[in-house]
């Protein structure tokens, strides 16, 4: 069955997710999404693909979906799949986990563990997940290096975003 490759699409999508190359307004993705769970005392963050929801509800983060979403809908489509098939696309970050050997053994870099899982679910009820485990501090622009490849606007918005939630601002 073509709905199989699904778990593929997971593995794949959390592969780049994860990954240095994932960015929000030019920083670590993950790093970003980071100290957003910490700003709101949380150590998850779910990231819905299909309605390009957040939660805990941030409007400022809702563009880090665009990205994953769109590599999620193309991946799909190149498997031979259609978004009609899909129900659910869901990203679950867990930050501050207990370190896993199976997850994160291969993780580099400093930072608490954390764990990242993708849960698929198709139009027949079947479900198709893909885990993967690293290390991630949170945010600080102080200490990183941002990358030249983000969005002006995208940018704007992020440094009002780390103002205001350092300021005790935050969108809810």
């Amino acid at each position: 069955m073509k709905r199989t490759r699904l778990k593929v699409v997971a593995g794949n999508v959390l592969e780049h997710f994860v990954s240095r190359n994932s960015d929000i307004s030019g920083y670590w993705a993950m790093g970003v999404l980071h100290r957003f769970a910490l700003n709101h005392q949380v150590y998850t963050v779910d990231l819905d693909l299909l309605n390009r929801t957040i939660e805990p509800a941030h409007s400022q983060l809702v563009s880090c979906l665009d990205h994953p979403r769109l590599m999620f809908e193309r991946m799909v489509i190149n498997n031979g799949l259609s978004m009609a098939e899909v129900t659910q696309a869901l990203i679950n970050i867990e930050f501050q986990v207990a370190y896993d050997p199976k997850l994160h053994a291969r993780s580099f870099g400093y930072g608490d563990p954390f764990r990242c899982q993708l849960v698929i679910e198709d139009d027949l009820g079947r479900r198709r997940t893909a885990t993967i485990g690293g290390r991630s501090a949170a945010h600080n622009p102080k200490r990183e290096h941002r990358s030249t490849r983000g969005d002006g606007a995208l940018k704007l918005s992020l440094n009002k975003l780390v103002i205001d939630e350092v300021s005790g601002n935050s969108d809810k």
